[in-house]
């Protein structure tokens, strides 16, 4: 069994102002932080109940993802699939309970 190899976490911004009293500084931390986004990427697809396999367009491995599902109903759930052999191209998401069609899928 292949491992992969790891990978270092990535920086998280730290929101540092030594006085909040000047505003020009404080707008300059807010806006240091806010540049430094999390790539995503947005995708729309059908799933279906067990496993789905998605390309997506981080060149990297998925940290998490989100779905906004289009049937309403309590007894759906999702679950990221890491046996996924090339997570840089893809993400394998597994979906128990009720089959999503055109949901909206954001992955980071």
């Amino acid at each position: 069994m292949a491992g992969r190899r790891p990978s270092p976490p990535p920086p998280v911004p730290v929101l540092s102002v030594s006085s909040a009293e000047d505003p020009r500084q404080v707008q300059q931390a807010v806006a240091q932080v806010a540049a430094v986004a999390i790539p995503r990427d947005r995708l729309r697809a059908d799933l279906v109940v067990g496993s789905n396999h998605l390309r997506h367009g981080l060149r990297r491995a998925v940290e998490g993802f989100s779905v906004t599902p289009t049937v309403a109903n309590a007894s759906s759930a999702y679950a990221l699939d890491e046996t996924n052999p090339h997570p840089e191209l893809e993400v394998w998401i597994t979906v128990i309970g009720v089959a999503q069609p055109r949901a909206r899928i954001e992955v980071w």
